[in-house]
């Protein structure tokens, strides 16, 4: 197991909610980790997509590509191509036996 990147092991952040047109209905506030899910901890597959994904956008960015001219090369959505190199695709975790 791996400390969580995003949080940094604490399971929740502060966030910006836009709440709309309006400012003064906006708010910072304390939300659970998304990446982690509020545990502070990763499995070693979430991890090792994590940094595959970021190696990817590297690659991605050293080319000169923007996301959606790579995403058009590889054939899939822009958004699947975020959630790739973000470590957000889903993907089948290894044992972290």
């Amino acid at each position: 197991m791996h400390e969580c990147p995003t949080c940094r092991g604490e399971g929740s952040l502060q966030a910006f909610i836009n709440r709309g047109p309006d400012i003064r209905k906006h708010s910072l506030e304390t939300i659970t980790c998304e990446t982690c899910k509020g545990e502070g901890r990763i499995s070693d597959g979430r991890m090792a997509a994590i940094r595959h994904g970021a190696s990817l956008r590297a690659e991605r960015i050293a080319r000169g590509l923007t996301l959606l001219e790579a995403a058009e090369e590889a054939g899939i959505s822009p958004a699947e191509l975020s959630a790739i190199e973000s470590g957000r695709a889903p993907i089948e975790e290894a044992s972290d036996e």
